[in-house]
């Protein structure tokens, strides 16, 4: 049988895989947007189940998001999301795009 080391973690926080300079990848894992939310995975998921959040990619239990679209259902504009700094845009039209497209 294998013994547990009394060592115990380090209280540095972790950065995470994949997040670097504060900026979130294209697909970003709940723990991700999580971290940059400041509220748990769980809530994150939970969020994502309800629609309030729209899911970029689910499979099987691989589930990821698009920060961009995610800070676009929120209302949100965070430099950690990531849209302004490389030139990406959502293809979820905004509030205003809408309304001026219902509109005759």
């Amino acid at each position: 049988m294998r013994r547990r080391s009394n060592t115990t973690a380090p209280l540095v926080p972790s950065t995470g895989a994949g997040v670097s300079a504060g900026v979130l990848p294209a697909l970003a894992t709940a723990a991700q947007l999580a971290r940059v939310l400041q509220v748990s995975a769980r809530t994150v998921h939970l969020w994502a189940d309800a629609g309030t959040i729209p899911v970029a990619l689910r499979q099987g239990r691989v589930v990821r998001f698009h920060p961009p679209a995610v800070a676009m259902s929120l209302g949100l504009d965070l430099p950690e999301f990531g849209a302004g700094e490389r030139g990406e845009k959502s293809s979820l039209p905004t509030s205003d795009s809408a309304l001026q497209a219902g509109s005759p």
